[in-house]
């Protein structure tokens, strides 16, 4: 089986709220979060960089909501980092198993980069509609979007 883990990084123009599921095991609470860890029974599909504003428990199951941009349908993932930052924040990272949220997944963060463009081209006093943005943003930067590789099985 062929696996290989993507990374997107969430843009920090667009909210995101991160709430635990389910706490981890407590001898799992206290482990290192100075490097990410990855299940030998799950292989992570996606991951999703981003910054938080509080620091939840490595290896916690979490749900990621975006405010406009998930449907009103969070992702389901695991926190596999949470590193402090300066000022009061923290780099999270959140991974994804599901080939199908996983794809959910990638898809809305194209949509949070779109909009971070949108927003990003209207400081700099270029208004365009959200389609206009679509379209410049994909013809600029889709094709260094990390691809999603779903596992395969060779027969």
């Amino acid at each position: 089986m062929d696996i290989r883990t993507e990374c997107i990084v969430h843009p920090v123009r667009v909210p995101i709220s991160i709430k635990t599921v389910q706490p981890p095991p407590p001898a799992m609470r206290f482990h290192s979060a100075r490097r990410s860890v990855t299940s030998h029974y799950h292989r992570h599909l996606l991951n999703i960089k981003l910054i938080g504003l509080e620091a939840l428990p490595v290896f916690s199951d979490v749900t990621l909501h975006i405010p406009g941009l998930d449907g009103n349908q969070p992702l389901m993932g695991k926190l596999t980092l949470c590193r402090p930052l300066p000022e009061r924040r923290f780099q999270m990272q959140i991974s994804i198993c599901d080939p199908d949220e996983a794809q959910r997944a990638r898809m809305i963060e194209q949509a949070c980069h779109i909009h971070a463009y949108q927003v990003a081209e209207m400081a700099r006093g270029h208004h365009l509609a959200l389609e206009q943005a679509a379209k410049e943003w994909i013809e600029r930067f889709a094709a260094h979007f990390p691809a999603l590789i779903l596992p395969t099985t060779e027969s």
